[in-house]
């Protein structure tokens, strides 16, 4: 009974905490579709003092061939990351002499593509000292100080739920990725195989319909192709 008095103190310390401190997202997710002949940026800031690095990771789920240009600037305006036409990508940017805190500028581009589209997934974490992308419950607990090692239990059992769950949820988003990707791919051949079966089907009408003419003109005293058939058009 102690222990879950304990755990409730916790909670309710956390949520007034949390309450009082500024929250700082630390993990971004989208989907977009970039047109083509057409560029699209973002800016993400790596300037809160918690976070050293970030993670991000990029893939073309539809469009065209499946690939992209991605290009990545730091704040001083130089290019720290350079994709050329490719399908998935994930890299690591670390702060050090070159990469300060600032606005790092993402741009994905299409503009090799003139009539196509493409469709992609892009996800991007801040990382702090731990390389952790989670909200900052173990400072909370910290800075209160009140429940021993009972809190310290609860912080480490949440943390890992917590890490287990971005973990699922990474897995999940990128196999809904996949299975859109492979949509797509199946889509497109559907379309192929009913376009080229058609253009199969028309040039077997028209040769048999070439047949048919020149056996019957074969027949004919009168037809020219007969005559030039029969070898007697003169």
């Amino acid at each position: 009974m102690r222990a879950w008095f304990a755990v409730f103190l916790a909670l309710l310390a956390v949520s007034q905490a949390e309450q009082k401190q500024e929250k700082v997202q630390d993990e971004y997710m989208l989907t977009l579709d970039v047109p083509a002949g057409r560029t699209e940026c973002f800016f993400q800031p790596l300037t809160h003092e918690k976070f050293i690095a970030m993670a991000l990771n990029y893939q073309v789920i539809g469009g065209g061939n499946m690939d992209i240009d991605f290009i990545v600037t730091n704040p001083r305006g130089e290019v720290i990351v350079s994709d050329q036409r490719q399908t998935y990508g994930e890299h690591k940017i670390l702060l050090d002499e070159k990469n300060e805190r600032g606005d790092y500028q993402f741009c994905f581009d299409n503009s090799f593509s003139y009539q196509v589209s493409k469709m992609l997934y892009f996800e991007v974490m801040l990382l702090d000292t731990k390389g952790e992308y989670m909200a900052s419950y173990q400072k909370v607990f910290e800075n209160e100080r009140l429940l021993g090692e009972q809190m310290q239990t609860f912080d480490n059992i949440t943390s890992k739920v917590k890490n287990n769950l971005n973990q699922i949820e990474r897995e999940q988003a990128a196999l809904r990725a996949v299975e859109a990707r492979d949509r797509s791919i199946m889509e497109y051949n559907f379309e192929n195989v009913n376009f080229y079966g058609m253009v199969y089907v028309f040039v077997m009408l028209t040769t048999f319909g070439v047949q048919v003419y020149m056996v019957r003109s074969l027949f004919e005293e009168q037809s020219k192709v007969g005559k030039l058939l029969r070898g007697s058009g003169h």
